[in-house]
């Protein structure tokens, strides 16, 4: 016999010693167009030290806010936790530096009305730094134009970013949560499941934030370092995703494949080679680069984690032979 949940919906947020930008998130969520008394507010707090659970426990909301907290958690063991905890019969998952739109929760409760085995993609608009770096602000116009093309095109499992994303608590406890095993391309491996288990993907423009983390080039170079670390993982586990996941081709040519493979195997830094795009003139130049060097960085680390044999099959015309019809830009 099913348990009726009290809520429509539960926010489940992880946050990990970032109190200013976990306090604008909740800030954002107390201005909702969807009535207070039909969501809740969950955040897991992982051992922060910089105030971030007096903040929570002292916060008066119109929504009812809990805080869970604990150590060592991390991403995908305490959005686990979140969901079991979860007393809303969908789960959105919301990360602490997104500035939620109005219409966010609405928009996910409705989209839910059409099928309990939906899942629903919010729109987010990634904020430039403040601070002069070429890289990062090509980077936010790439993930601008990526949610502008979902109005023209189905989503796809590589869409589920999981900073604006939902399913109902039923279909995620299924399908077993978040990966725990892996530190990157966890939503995506989970946005796979979703749909191996049957999931209809559905796109959000209205259900919107923003996404304003005041990331740098050198982090984000660290981010497809560890995305290049976890693909072959989740190749691993899901062989059907290499396609996708481990695209050694994709839209390059000839010229770019070679010179790519020589700065790889020569391991050339990426974050060198995003100096030099300061020094292209116009903005196309530098999403070019932008996009050569995130290559570069991925699959630096991808050659750094598979063995000769496995590097051989996967920048070779074996790999490219069997990428599947149709099938979905790679990832990185």
């Amino acid at each position: 016999m099913t348990t009726e949940l009290p809520y429509d919906l539960t926010v489940v947020i992880t946050s990990y010693n970032r109190r200013e930008l976990l306090r604008r998130c909740l800030d954002s969520l107390a201005v909702q167009t969807l009535d207070d008394s039909r969501f809740e507010v969950l955040v897991l707090d992982d051992g922060s030290a910089d105030g971030t659970t007096e903040m929570v426990e002292s916060l008066s909301t119109p929504y009812r806010l809990r805080l869970l907290s604990g150590k060592q958690r991390r991403w995908a063991r305490a959005r686990n936790v979140g969901v079991e905890a979860a007393e809303g019969r969908i789960c959105l998952h919301v990360d602490d530096d997104i500035i939620c739109g109005a219409e966010m929760l609405a928009g996910h409760v409705a989209a839910h009305a059409e099928g309990e085995r939906t899942v629903a993609i919010g729109k987010l608009t990634q904020a430039p730094p403040d601070a002069d770096d070429w890289y990062a602000h090509a980077f936010a116009q790439g993930l601008n134009e990526h949610y502008d093309e979902l109005l023209h095109r189905p989503p796809a499992w590589t869409d589920c970013y999981g900073a604006n994303l939902s399913t109902t608590r039923a279909v995620y406890l299924e399908i077993g949560g978040f990966a725990t095993d892996l530190t990157a391309a966890i939503d995506l491996e989970f946005g796979f499941r979703l749909v191996e288990a049957g999931c209809t993907l559905r796109y959000l423009p209205d259900a919107d934030g923003i996404h304003d983390d005041q990331k740098l080039s050198h982090r984000m170079l660290e981010d497809a370092k560890a995305a290049g670390r976890d693909h072959p993982r989740v190749v691993e586990k899901h062989p059907s995703t290499e396609s996708q996941m481990l695209d050694w081709v994709g839209p390059a040519g000839p010229v770019e494949l070679t010179i790519r493979k020589a700065l790889v195997v020569t391991r050339t830094p990426p974050v060198a080679l995003a100096v030099l795009g300061r020094l292209l003139p116009g903005s196309g130049r530098k999403m070019i680069w932008l996009h050569f060097v995130r290559r570069v960085a991925f699959w630096r680390s991808v050659h750094e984690n598979v063995d000769r044999a496995r590097w051989r099959q996967l920048t070779s015309g074996e790999a490219a032979a069997i990428r599947e019809p149709g099938a979905t830009q790679s990832v990185p």
